[in-house]
C-alpha cells in the first residue's frame, strides 16, 4: 500500500494500520502528513505507538500538520505525559498560528493533571484573545 492509499481508512477502522500511518508521517507532502495526523487523531488512544513520531511533528514546517498533530497528541489523554515538555516548547513558538495555539492548549488540558508543568505556558496563551477560551479550559482541566 502507498501512503496515499492508507488515507482512505479512517476512524477506529484505522487502528490496525497505526504502524503504516506512523511511517507515512514522514511523507514529503504536507497534505499527506496532515491527513495521516487526522487519521491518528481519529483512532484515539490506539495511536499511542505513534506518540513519539507525533511529538516530532509539533515542529513540522506546515501549520496544518502542527495543528492536527497537537490534536492527535491530546486524544491520547493522560497517556501522553511524555509529550508535555514538547507541547510546552511548542506553545512558545514565535508567531504561531492561533489555531495551532488552541490545539496545543487543548492537548495540554486533555493530558490533565500530568500537564501541570504547562500551566505557565497556558497562562501566557490565555493572554491572546483568540486563544483565551482554549487556554482557560485547559487550565481548569489540569486543575490550576
Amino acid at each position: 500500500l502507498t501512503h496515499r492509499m492508507l488515507l482512505i481508512t479512517c476512524g477506529a477502522q484505522a487502528s490496525p494500520m497505526v504502524p503504516q500511518l506512523t511511517a507515512a508521517l514522514a511523507d514529503q507532502d504536507p497534505v499527506v502528513r496532515g491527513l495521516v495526523a487526522i487519521a491518528l487523531r481519529d483512532v484515539g488512544d490506539a495511536a499511542l505507538p505513534a506518540l513519539d513520531s507525533l511529538i516530532g511533528h509539533l515542529k513540522d514546517d506546515d501549520v496544518n500538520v502542527r495543528m492536527v498533530t497537537a490534536q492527535a497528541i491530546g486524544r491520547q489523554g493522560a497517556k501522553a505525559g511524555s509529550a508535555v515538555a514538547p507541547l510546552i516548547e511548542a506553545c512558545g513558538r514565535a508567531d504561531e498560528h492561533v489555531h495551532v495555539q488552541r490545539s496545543l492548549a487543548d492537548a495540554l488540558g486533555l493530558i490533565g493533571p500530568a500537564a501541570r508543568s504547562g500551566l505557565a505556558a497556558l497562562k501566557e496563551l490565555a493572554r491572546i484573545p483568540r486563544v483565551r477560551w482554549a487556554a482557560e479550559l485547559a487550565i481548569r482541566r489540569i486543575g490550576g
